[in-house]
């Protein structure tokens, strides 16, 4: 028995929006408590790396977890270490804004696999293509309303009750997935699902999901941190100020919502070849327009391109990787997924921030566009020989 998309939609959403509100409020607080920029950004670097922990342990272990205990189980303990959090607050110690990004950050990581789990519950390859882009979109929509929402609320009611009121959001998200279907107990691990190989180990699948994630990593690495350089766009690109990396920010986001359409595309049959390289076509027709007209709409479409083709492209070997890979596997690679989420990222992060202090953001973004495109190019010729949605050519 399947979980609707909606009520799955509506959990994810409760838990992703009071992830991104909680890690507005720490941030605040490490700043107002240290006045360390450092100290700040660690609240992050934190929240990565027991990410990354997590999802390795789980890519590294032989078991998968039960995905309506993992969300259950996630959204009390975020709740919990929330409200401890909030009862803390006024003692002013960054401890305790540390530890609670590290255990929010790690249960995080273990219950990735789950919402994907949960979402190919019941469902074949093409609806699971057709559903994904709506469900990560509403995913962005929950973390773009929680970012501004959490901002705002502490801003009206203070630190102490914006974290109580996340702490109830955490659980609300938990509470509600406890009206999931219990996983069927005696579900055969090996039942061979249409477009699915019928072993594990098939080199075939094996072959292709390497490339896919060779992708992932190149777009994480060369084009999603430029939300890194943001402030840096905002500032020296068009000379604006905070409210114009607040709406660079919100353009990126709308970008990532636009997803939704790539997704469609595939589900009914659209190929690799079109649907990666209209969004590496966009983007870089937008960064090379960035590059020669410093405004604010250019930079504006600069963000919507970008948004939209790291999402596009990312949901897509999301999907792909849902649909093809063994059951018995399956959780193993999605937890291999979210390693290549974070861990490139925080690399590209850094690189994207090295080459701002001596390039133009627009500048950048035109050669690792390009960079990247050169890449797909690579993978797109050994795709030929891989059969598969991915190995189609229209």
């Amino acid at each position: 028995m399947r979980v609707g998309l909606v009520r799955l939609s509506v959990t994810r959403g409760l838990i992703s929006a009071a992830t991104a509100s909680i890690a507005v409020v720490w941030r605040y607080a490490a700043f107002i408590f240290t006045g360390s920029a450092f100290l700040t950004g660690l609240l992050d670097t934190a929240y990565t790396l027991a990410f990354a922990a997590a999802s390795y342990w789980l890519t590294t272990r032989g078991a998968a977890l039960s995905g309506r205990t993992s969300i259950v189980a996630s959204g009390l303990v975020s709740a919990t270490v929330t409200m401890v959090m909030a009862l803390l607050i006024p003692l002013h110690q960054y401890l305790w804004l540390l530890l609670p990004a590290m255990v929010i950050g790690a249960v995080t990581g273990v219950n990735y696999p789950a919402w994907y789990s949960q979402l190919r519950r019941g469902r074949d390859s093409n609806e699971l293509y057709g559903q994904i882009g709506p469900y990560e979109a509403f995913r962005v929509a929950a973390i773009l309303g929680g970012t501004a929402g959490g901002g705002l609320v502490a801003h009206l009611l203070g630190l102490q009750p914006a974290s109580s009121l996340i702490a109830v959001v955490f659980a609300a998200g938990g509470g509600l997935a406890l009206t999931f279907p219990r996983p069927n107990a005696v579900a055969a691990p090996h039942r061979k699902q249409p477009g699915n190989p019928a072993h594990a180990d098939d080199p075939v699948v094996y072959h292709r999901v390497r490339l896919l994630f060779g992708l992932l990593a190149a777009l994480q690495l060369m084009l999603a941190p430029i939300v890194a350089v943001t402030p840096v766009l905002a500032v020296e690109g068009v000379d604006g100020g905070v409210a114009q990396v607040g709406v660079l920010f919100a353009l990126y986001a709308t970008g990532s919502v636009l997803q939704v359409f790539t997704t469609r595309a595939a589900a009914r049959g659209v190929g690799v070849r079109v649907l990666v390289t209209v969004p590496l076509t966009l983007m870089l027709t937008c960064a090379v327009l960035a590059a020669v007209r410093d405004t604010m709409v250019s930079a504006g479409l600069l963000m919507v391109s970008f948004g939209f083709g790291v999402a596009s492209i990312g949901t897509l070997i999301n999907a792909e990787i849902q649909s093809a890979v063994h059951e018995s596997v399956r959780d193993r690679h999605v937890s291999t997924l979210a390693l290549i989420f974070s861990i490139p990222l925080a690399i590209g992060s850094g690189l994207w921030g090295l080459a701002a202090d001596f390039l133009a953001v627009p500048t950048i973004a035109t050669i690792t566009t390009l960079v990247t495109a050169a890449i797909a190019a690579l993978l797109l010729v050994s795709w030929r020989r891989v059969s598969g949605r991915w190995g189609k050519s229209r």
